[in-house]
């Protein structure tokens, strides 16, 4: 009987104690250079903040957003990870016809100097011609699409705008304005 009632006991503390875990959370950042002119970068879930130019952006549970001006960007921040090793991660996107020169992308690396927090530190670059740099690694195309990468207990998003050469959105145009015109003559007969 003492052996039941302790059975029991036991049974009972874990249930309950399943009642009281925690969903499991990862921290996650998406930088959204969809838009030709500004960047949005969103952030959560880094416990111990995440930074965008030296600004705080986010801390603790809360996510944050913020839009900026298509430019160079870095960015920093701390998160649980429970001794994760470091790291490295990068996502680089170029132009079709030419894969080796870098058109937007981001690079971090992450590092792991206590038993709870791992450090994050990297640059991201939007979308503004001319390429930043040449590469021998692999790159994905500027074409709009978005890209995902990871690192120990965190999720990074880029999605990237799509170039429009100047060209081809003249030659999306002209159709429209003749269109237009056609309307104009047919209403004023």
């Amino acid at each position: 009987m003492h052996i039941r009632n302790a059975m029991i006991v036991a049974l009972a503390s874990f249930a309950l104690s399943l009642l009281f875990i925690a969903p499991a959370s990862a921290a996650w950042f998406t930088i959204d250079d969809s838009n030709p002119l500004t960047v949005t970068i969103s952030a959560g879930q880094f416990e111990g903040g995440f930074y965008v130019d030296g600004q705080l952006l986010t801390s603790g549970y809360d996510s944050g957003s913020i839009t900026l001006p298509d430019s160079v960007h870095d960015f920093s921040g701390s998160w649980i990870t429970y001794g994760a090793p470091a790291g490295n991660t990068e996502i680089l996107f170029a132009r079709a016809g030419n894969p080796t020169i870098v058109t937007s992308g981001l690079m971090a690396s992450w590092e792991n100097s206590d038993v709870i927090f791992s450090y994050l530190e990297g640059g991201f670059g939007c979308y503004v011609g001319p390429g930043y740099f040449t590469t021998g690694n692999t790159t994905v195309l500027q074409d709009g699409h978005t890209e995902y990468s990871s690192a120990p207990y965190m999720g990074i998003t880029f999605v990237s705008e799509n170039p429009v050469p100047i060209p081809s959105a003249l030659l999306l145009f002209a159709p429209g304005l003749a269109g237009l015109a056609a309307l104009r003559r047919r209403f004023r007969k």
